[in-house]
């Protein structure tokens, strides 16, 4: 099974509106934040992003900033997600002799 994160947001109601929004993601080892980098840019007026290259059993912090002509803005409050981890695949080729 592939995993993956939805994100979702909600553009901003007030000042200049974005032409796109960048994504950023760090690893969480252990309760800390590593450091954000930025994975994806998300033409406006999308606002959700699917993160595919995430690992079962990792942790990441996101944070998504508004971005146009005049630069980026600050980036919203980090959401923190733990990816589960799945049931591993059947195994194959089983075989019996009877005797």
């Amino acid at each position: 099974m592939a995993h993956q994160v939805v994100l979702n947001w909600v553009a901003p109601s007030t000042g200049d509106a974005p032409t796109s929004y960048n994504v950023l993601r760090a690893l969480v080892t252990g309760g800390t934040v590593g450091t954000y980098a930025s994975i994806a840019s998300v033409p406006a007026p999308t606002v959700t992003y699917t993160d595919t290259t995430v690992v079962g059993g990792d942790s990441y912090s996101y944070e998504v900033e508004s971005v146009n002509a005049d630069g980026s803005s600050a980036p919203c409050p980090a959401i923190t997600v733990t990816v589960p981890l799945a049931a591993p695949n059947p195994p194959t080729g089983l075989t019996g002799i009877a005797s």
